[in-house]
This record gives C-alpha cells, sequence and structure tokens, in this order.
C-alpha cells in the first residue's frame, strides 16, 4: 500500500496497515486509524467486529501502544510475531486477544510485564508448543485460550513435575486446549492428571486427546490413567524420515522443502542454507506443520543448499544437504520451456499465444482463434502424449472453418434441391456413403474406423439443416469420453456436435 491519508483508503483495509505504514498517533489515544475502534483504554482492530475481511499484511504488532490501555484486541488479522519490547509500555492489559492469526511461537518474556492481564485469546493460531515459564508472572490470569493450534508438546520441569508451562496463575477459571496435535510422549506425562486434576475448568475436556504415536491415537488425556492395558509414554530418538531433495523451480512459485520426522517427543526443524540458518519471518519464509520449508515467492536469491537439523530432548539429526535452483518465471524467459507450446505462451500455465503462434490445443491460442494446422497426428484415437504430437498454429476462427462441413454443403447443395420439400426427415441414401472417405480423411483414421454412417436432412427456417450421424472406434476397442472428444477435436468438426454414447456421434450443421 502506498503512503497515503485516511480519507484514501478502503474501509475494509485494516487499521494496522495504516500503522505501519502511514503517519498515525498512538494506537489508543484520539487519532485512531480509520478502520479500527478506539478509546484511551481500548484499541479493537478486529476485522470481524467491524465487519471486513483481514487485510493485514504486516505480520507483527502495531507500535507505539498506548500505556493506557486495558483491552487490546486483534484477532482476525496477519500476525505471525510478538516481541516482548512492543507490549512492555501496556503493563494495565487486561485482556489480550489475539486469535485467528499465524503465530508460530512466542518468546518466555514475551507476556512478563503484562502482570494485570486477566484474558488471553490465543486460539486458532499456527502455536507448537509453549515456553516454561511463559505464564509466570501473569498472576491475574483467569482465562487462557489455546484451542485449535498446532500443539504437540507442553513443557513441564524435569526435576519437578508439579512446575509446568501453566505455573504462575493462582486463579485460572478458564482453559481450552482441545483441537491440538498433542503427541502424549516422556514430556507430556504430566499432562493427563492435569487435566483430570483441573476438568472443572477445562472446555470440552473429553476432546483433547492424543495424536501421536499411534497406540494413543484418539484416546483422550483425562482416561489415560484408567487406559486398559496401561499406556506408556516412551521417548525416542529423532530421525528423518522425508529428507529435502534437489528442486528446480520458478521465481514467483512457491516451493516446499520437505524435513519429515519421527521421534519422541516431536523433534523440532531448524532450516539452514548454505550452512547458515535460516531466519523465518512467517511469510514468505515459513515452515510447514511437518517441519518442511515453505519459500513463497522463490526469488533468485533463494539458490543454495538446504539441510534441516531437527532436535529434541533425546538428540539430534541432520538431513543431507539439497540444491534448490531458481529459474526466471517460464511465461516471461524469452524461450519456450516447461509446458509452453510457443515463446511464453500456451499450455497450463501461460497465457495464450496469439495468432500464428504455435498451439495444440484451442485453449492455447487466444480469444477468436482456434488451433489449426497440420493435423499430422497420430491417428490412434488413443492419448496422444504432447511430446508426440505435432504443433499446429493458432488461426482465425473464421478462415478455417470445417474442411468436412464446408465440402459437405457443397456436394449437399444440389442434391437436397432436388429433394421434395424437405418435410420432415429424409434419408439421402448412399450419399452417406460419399461422406465416408472425407470423413475418414478429416479424421485421419482408417475407414475401417467409421460405420453406421447415416446423413439427413430437413428443412428449417427455409434452409436445410443437415444431421450427420456415425459411430467411431479405433479397430473395435471403445473410447473413453475424453479420447473420442478430443479426436473429434482436433478434426476441427466445426458445429453442432454431440456425443451420443456408445461411440455414436451427431453433427449438426
Amino acid at each position: 500500500m502506498s503512503r497515503t491519508s485516511f480519507t484514501d483508503c478502503a474501509p475494509v483495509v485494516l487499521c494496522l496497515v495504516l500503522l505501519l505504514h502511514g503517519p498515525v498517533g498512538v494506537l489508543g489515544q484520539a487519532t485512531c486509524p480509520q478502520g479500527c475502534s478506539c478509546t484511551p483504554t481500548l484499541a479493537s482492530c478486529d476485522p470481524n467486529a467491524i465487519g471486513g475481511r483481514a487485510w493485514l499484511y504486516n505480520t507483527t504488532l502495531p507500535s507505539p501502544l498506548s500505556p493506557t490501555l486495558t483491552a487490546l484486541i486483534l484477532s482476525g488479522n496477519d500476525l505471525t510475531l510478538i516481541r516482548a519490547e512492543q507490549l512492555q509500555n501496556v503493563t494495565r492489559l487486561a485482556r489480550l486477544l489475539l486469535s485467528n492469526n499465524r503465530i508460530k511461537s512466542l518468546d518466555k518474556d514475551v507476556f512478563s510485564r503484562q502482570t494485570s492481564l486477566e484474558e488471553l485469546d490465543l486460539s486458532n493460531n499456527n502455536l507448537r508448543t509453549l515456553p516454561l515459564g511463559i505464564f509466570a508472572n501473569l498472576i491475574s490470569l483467569k482465562i487462557i485460550k489455546l484451542a485449535n493450534n498446532w500443539i504437540t508438546t507442553l513443557p513441564v520441569l524435569a526435576t519437578n513435575i508439579t512446575v509446568n508451562v501453566f505455573t504462575g496463575p493462582t486463579g485460572l477459571t478458564r482453559l481450552s486446549l482441545h483441537g491440538n496435535s498433542l503427541h502424549c510422549d516422556c514430556t507430556t506425562a504430566w499432562l493427563p492428571s492435569f487435566i483430570v486434576a483441573n476438568s472443572a475448568i477445562i472446555d470440552q475436556v473429553a476432546s483433547i486427546t492424543c495424536q501421536a504415536p499411534a497406540s494413543a491415537s484418539g484416546v483422550a488425556l483425562n482416561a489415560i490413567e484408567n487406559a486398559i492395558p496401561p499406556l506408556v509414554f516412551p521417548c525416542t530418538q529423532p530421525s528423518i524420515t522425508t529428507p529435502p531433495v534437489d528442486s528446480v523451480v520458478n521465481t514467483s512459485s512457491t516451493v516446499q522443502l520437505s524435513c519429515a520426522t519421527s521421534g519422541s517427543p516431536n523433534p523440532e526443524a531448524t532450516w539452514y542454507k548454505d550452512d547458515v540458518m535460516v531466519v523465518l519471518d512467517y511469510y514468505r519464509l515459513d515452515t510447514a506443520q511437518s517441519g518442511g520449508l515453505i519459500i513463497s515467492p522463490a526469488r533468485h536469491s533463494d539458490e543454495g543448499l538446504y539441510h534441516c537439523n531437527v532436535s529434541s530432548q533425546e538428540g539430534s539429526t541432520a538431513s543431507p544437504a539439497a540444491q534448490l535452483s531458481v529459474d526466471e518465471e517460464t511465461c516471461f524467459n524469452g524461450r519456450r520451456d516447461m509446458d509452453e507450446t510457443d515463446v511464453d505462451c500456451g499450455g497450463p500455465m501461460c497465457n495464450p499465444c496469439a495468432l500464428d503462434l504455435k498451439c495444440l490445443l484451442d485453449r492455447d491460442c487466444a480469444d477468436n482463434t482456434v488451433c489449426y494446422g497440420s493435423h499430422q497426428l497420430t491417428s490412434s484415437l488413443l492419448y496422444v502424449s504432447p511430446e508426440n504430437q505435432k504443433y499446429q498454429t493458432c488461426a482465425q476462427e473464421s478462415a478455417p472453418g470445417s474442411e468436412l462441413v464446408a465440402r459437405l454443403r457443397a456436394s449437399l447443395r444440389g442434391r437436397t434441391a432436388s429433394l421434395p420439400a424437405l418435410n420432415g426427415s429424409e434419408d439421402l441414401g448412399t450419399l452417406a456413403q460419399e461422406v465416408h472417405t472425407e470423413l475418414s480423411t478429416q479424421l485421419e483414421v482408417p475407414k475401417s474406423y467409421l460405420s453406421n454412417i447415416r446423413l439427413e436432412a430437413r428443412a428449417r427456417h427455409r434452409r436445410p439443416q443437415y444431421t450427420l450421424r456415425f459411430t467411431i472406434s479405433a479397430g473395435g476397442v471403445a473410447l473413453t469420453t475424453t479420447a473420442l472428444n478430443e479426436q473429434l477435436h482436433r478434426g476441427m468438426l466445426h458445429g453442432t456436435l454431440a456425443y451420443l454414447g456408445s461411440n455414436h456421434v451427431q453433427l449438426v450443421f
């Protein structure tokens, strides 16, 4: 977005865009950006609350925040990063709502100064774990919402299992954990008893289940202590089951380098390019839930050797390096490559080709043109791979027309004039057999593939209308509808074409 005044912006554009791209005042004071709801104690930039969709392309909190705020509502945006220094002046916050963003991780001290915080909503984000001690200073916290994240593990102090991630708040009245991907392993062995002891304040307690290992998948954590046979929580060393492989992509495309892992607790993947750690921005550079690296869009500067390192408390291991090569985007590199039918046009990815450029199908050509030419195709009526097809050229639809239809009309012009009145349908008899050769030539198939040829004429709006019916097969082999339509399309059969089933075709012209 360019720098502009509030009045120049569309109402749906979210206030945080303006905060970071235009000169505005402190969020929460009188100069509240357009689209947000602000008072000295409240700042709400939730698009669901103001009837819009999140247009925020910034990935971190706005700055500065007013120290008088007691409620900050930023749900439904595009936030991925929250830093402790951004919140250091808002020590009076009682409500902090950050649901429905893209937050993947949080530092231990991110909320360390929010000692007055009573409600924290982090639901519907991409969190995978929480650091031990993150709530340690939040002595006033009553509500913690963590539902519908990617949380696989929740830490506990190894030397004292009573010190866990939720240690700190003493007056919790509501906790939500359902909708996560909890791994029931040695690091979460404390969690079942914690859930049972606090079931009165935990939302949907029966829906908090193990996702791994397979032996415990789907088992509710509040039922684990009474499971028969008893469930154990083993820990195993991390391993990489699907390492990254060499890849070639185009600029502006999306690439995902794989790094699927196994191990308990769930290993954490760190990526390296040319042996330097990749710094994620959670926007163009991000990681998949499986641990893979996502780059979107790819740039030339992304070329290099990539490997992932996975680690847990049980150890670490690294993958072999994979080469990522980034070429110019195929549709704009000045040469014919990939699936293009001509230079930078045609195929499933690029714009259609202009007049007289090469094509394989009509969709390769611009509007009002068709793919027409030599028709030197393999005449098997079965699928012909692109590398074995002969290219044709884009031509004006009205120029070639249908050779078969044109020849038929010329042949029929004299014959139909002698027919009486053409009321109803008149069978043209032996003339249909004369069509056999023309039809075989046009479709480039042996005459033996064509049978049951029948040509009829009738009067329509004082002009004759012709109906050609025939059966087509590949040496007696039934054709799929796709193969038949493709062959008829290549044969330039213009008119009202209908496939009647069982290889029967009708052409009205």
